[in-house]
């Protein structure tokens, strides 16, 4: 008797603590953010910067680079920015080459900014790429192509192209 009025009393926890945590996202549930259609910059732009993030070893620093950048740049609340960056990491994660929907990632970032905030991107590519004491390989082709797509030049900078080995 004791037994099962200890496992009806767990089952009632489980049942209340489930109902208050908030679900976690299951395969079925897609990020707010995904490669097709995109309009919106800011959108594109944590996407690109969360794949260069990956790309490399240092999450956190990338981040913190990143959260700032959308406040100013896109006019992002601080939880708004810190969103979009968990989403976009989603995104990356899942995506092991998001680099073959760069057109629609450019796209909207083309369209819909200025020739400052293009290069401002570019610069942040580049240094979140520098992040782990020089850019990967992959990390400088993924730079390298956004500057072409958006009619930037290739940064001349020795650093950006530190270390070029995979």
């Amino acid at each position: 008797m004791v037994f099962v009025g200890l496992i009806v009393g767990l089952a009632l926890l489980f049942i209340v603590v489930s109902t208050l945590r908030p679900a976690k996202s299951s395969p079925d549930t897609k990020s707010p953010l995904s490669f097709a259609p995109l309009s919106v910059p800011s959108d594109a732009a944590a996407l690109l910067l969360a794949r260069q993030a990956v790309l490399g070893q240092n999450l956190h620093d990338a981040r913190e680079r990143a959260l700032p950048w959308f406040t100013q740049e896109f006019g992002l609340a601080d939880d708004a920015a810190h969103q979009l960056w968990t989403d976009a990491l989603e995104v990356a994660r899942d995506k092991p080459h998001p680099e073959e929907n760069l057109g629609k990632l450019i796209g909207p970032i083309k369209a819909r900014c200025t020739l400052q905030e293009m290069k401002e991107l570019g610069r942040m590519l580049t240094d979140i790429a520098n992040l782990d004491d020089g850019a990967q390989a992959e990390q400088v082709r993924l730079a390298d192509e956004v500057r072409r797509r958006l009619s930037l030049p290739r940064e001349n900078d020795d650093a950006s192209h530190n270390r070029t080995d995979a």
